[in-house]
C-alpha cells in the first residue's frame, strides 16, 4: 500500500465485509430485531441503526450481533501476493480510447440515403479491439 487512499479503501472494504457477514447471519437466523435487541439489552432502534449500513463497528458490536444470531466470526488473513490479480489487470480492462467517425454527408442525403457512422474502440496506443458501423437515414 502506497498512500492513504489505499488504506481507506481496505478499511472500508473490511467494514463492508463484516457488515455483510453479520447481516447474512441475522437473516439466516430468522430472528426479529426486537428479539436481538432483547438478547443484547439495547433498544430496537439501536439494532436498526447498526444494521442500516456498514459502520465503523467495534469488534464487540459485531460479536454481539453474531452471538444473537447464533453464530460467530471466523477470521482468516490473506496475503496480497497469494491472491489472484483483480480484473483491472486484465488486458481487456486496460484504458480504452474510442473514436467516432461520421461519413461526410452526400448531396443526395436529403433524398433518404444512409449516413454511416464508424465506431472504433482500441486500447490506448494499442491495437483495435472492436469496430461497429451504424447506418441511419
Amino acid at each position: 500500500m502506497s498512500n492513504v487512499h489505499d488504506i481507506s479503501y481496505y478499511r472500508q472494504r473490511a467494514r463492508n465485509r463484516v457488515w455483510e457477514v453479520v447481516v447474512r447471519a441475522l437473516e439466516q437466523s430468522g430472528k426479529r430485531k426486537k428479539d436481538i435487541a432483547e438478547f443484547l439489552g439495547v433498544p430496537p432502534s439501536q439494532i436498526s441503526r447498526w444494521l442500516s449500513g456498514p459502520g465503523n463497528w467495534e469488534i464487540d458490536t459485531a460479536t454481539d450481533l453474531l452471538l444473537a444470531s447464533g453464530a460467530e466470526m471466523d477470521f482468516q488473513a490473506a496475503r496480497f501476493a497469494d491472491r489472484p490479480k483483480p480484473n483491472y489487470h486484465h488486458q481487456l480492462n486496460a484504458p480504452v480510447h474510442s473514436e467516432i467517425r461520421k461519413s461526410p454527408p452526400s448531396s443526395a442525403s436529403s433524398n433518404g440515403t444512409l449516413h454511416r457512422t464508424d465506431f472504433v474502440i482500441r486500447q490506448s496506443r494499442g491495437p483495435e479491439i472492436a469496430r461497429a458501423t451504424v447506418a441511419a437515414r
